[in-house]
């Protein structure tokens, strides 16, 4: 049985204030509903940009989702409950 045939890509580009492409960094894609944030959660991800900026986001299940770009991001904080609260206000919404 097929669920679906088609795979989600979400994708983007990190720029600083004057539009310039940022190679560093790492952003966060998660869905808007906490209650979808745990350590092994579908969807929850993390992604550094390529060398001109941008990223992309693959196989996440359908929903709303915020995006938030961080300078740093310890390894395994990015999709810890109380760490995607604390950067939640920064999100934007993703198409």
């Amino acid at each position: 049985m097929i669920l679906t045939n088609h795979v989600t890509v979400l994708n983007g580009q990190l720029v600083d204030d004057k539009g310039a492409a940022l190679a560093d960094g790492t952003v966060l894609v998660f869905a808007s509903e906490a209650e979808k944030w745990s350590d092994d959660s579908r969807f929850v991800r993390a992604v550094r940009p390529n060398q001109q900026g941008a990223w992309q986001v693959k196989g996440l299940p359908g929903g709303e989702y915020l995006a938030v770009a961080v300078d740093y991001v310890e390894d395994g904080m990015w999709n810890d409950p109380e760490y995607l609260e604390s950067v939640r206000r920064y999100g934007k919404k993703c198409p």
